[in-house]
Order: structure tokens, then C-alpha cells, then sequence
């Protein structure tokens, strides 16, 4: 989505397709101002509309003056003052909203942003009857990322399919995120064409730029 702040209203009222959705909320992760714009809707949209019925008024005695001639006298409008009040407190509070943003801390991102994937699998303690990528999935539902990591890529070698080979390097990095490695999860989530690869992967950019 080439320009998200311009479907705002479309992502709240949920008109967007499935698709745009999907690339409305990965710009979301990436760019904090269109994440408190969204989240701060309601107020930045009732600002708005104050601004814009001062400006209206304002136009309008503005309109009246020039019809009765600058021999009258006339009352000072205090509508651009009004104006100008509701802009600075409007600047304030989103600054004050973007401060609290970028002292949010890398652990509290993640928290916030990002889930690790559910495993069906029951976890005995015996692997010996497993295929590779169930021990890998295995490892990771017990949070043995290293070890995950090589048994994912030795799952690769047992993928059928494409979209065998996309599950499998979507968890690839998922793993690396989890350990930290954002490059090395970046560029795995690349190599897989799932929609949620996507997501994550703007995820591990956010987490990079810390």
C-alpha cells in the first residue's frame, strides 16, 4: 500500500480487502505515527473537526467584513487564535504520544507486536519416531532455537511441495527472531510466499532499527 494514511477511515470502517488489510497493518508496524493515528482515531478525528468548523466560522466573518465595507467598524474574531490553540495542543499531545512510543523498549515491542507459533505436537520426551520437521518443531515448542534452526533447514531437504518449503522457512524465521538474529530472519522470511511471512518479517525490521 503505497500510501497508507490516505485509507485510515477505510481500515477503521474494515472496507479494505483482505489483501489491503494485510498491507495496511504491516505499514502500521513500521511507521508509529500511522500505528497512534489509528489508535487515536476517535480524538484526532473530533480535533479535526473542530479545526475545521473555526475555519469555517473564521471564513465566514472574514466574508461578512468585506460585504460591509472596511468603514465600518467591527469586533476582533478571535477564530484564528482558536485555530492556532487547537493546532498546538493537537502537535503536543501527538508528540507527547510519540515520545511514549520510542521509549517503548525493544522487549515491550515484541511483547505487544509479535506471538510465537502455536505447535500441535505432543511433546513426550522421544523423538526417535518423528520426521525431521516434527523434531524440529519439537525443538522450537520447547525453546531450543539453536537447535530448531538446523533441524529446519534439514526439513527443507523432505519439503514435497512450495508451499512445504515456505511453511518451513517461515518458521526458519520466526526462529531467528526469537533468537535475536533479525538480519538472518529477514532474509529467510523472504524466501517464503505465505502472507504471514510478511508481517513478521516488518516485525524483525522494527526490531532491527532498536
Amino acid at each position: 500500500m503505497t500510501d497508507a494514511y490516505l485509507h485510515i477511515d477505510d481500515y477503521i470502517a474494515d472496507k479494505l480487502t483482505a489483501s489491503q488489510r494485510l498491507a495496511f497493518e504491516e505499514a502500521m508496524l513500521v511507521d508509529s505515527e500511522l500505528r497512534l493515528l489509528v489508535q487515536h482515531y476517535e480524538e484526532v478525528k473530533v480535533a479535526s473537526a473542530d479545526l475545521l468548523e473555526v475555519e469555517l466560522r473564521q471564513t465566514m466573518d472574514d466574508l461578512q467584513v468585506e460585504d460591509r465595507g472596511n468603514d465600518q467598524p467591527t469586533n476582533s474574531k478571535p477564530g484564528k487564535w482558536i485555530v492556532l490553540a487547537l493546532v498546538v495542543a493537537g502537535l503536543l499531545t501527538l508528540g507527547y504520544y510519540l515520545s511514549r512510543e520510542q521509549q517503548q523498549s525493544p522487549e515491550q515491542y515484541l511483547a505487544q507486536n509479535y506471538s510465537r507459533a502455536t505447535i500441535d505436537l505432543e511433546r513426550s520426551g522421544d523423538t526417535t519416531a518423528l520426521s525431521t520437521r516434527q523434531r524440529a518443531d519439537y525443538a522450537y515448542a520447547s525453546e531450543d532455537l539453536e537447535a530448531a534452526a538446523q533441524l529446519y533447514y534439514a526439513a527443507l531437504g523432505e519439503a514435497t511441495s512450495a508451499t512445504d518449503s515456505s511453511a518451513v522457512y517461515l518458521m526458519i524465521g520466526r526462529t531467528y527472531l526469537e533468537m535475536g538474529e533479525y538480519e538472518e530472519a529477514i532474509a529467510e522470511l523472504k524466501r517464503s510466499s505465505l502472507e504471514e511471512a510478511a508481517s513478521i518479517s516488518a516485525i524483525a525490521e522494527h526490531m532491527r532499527g532498536y
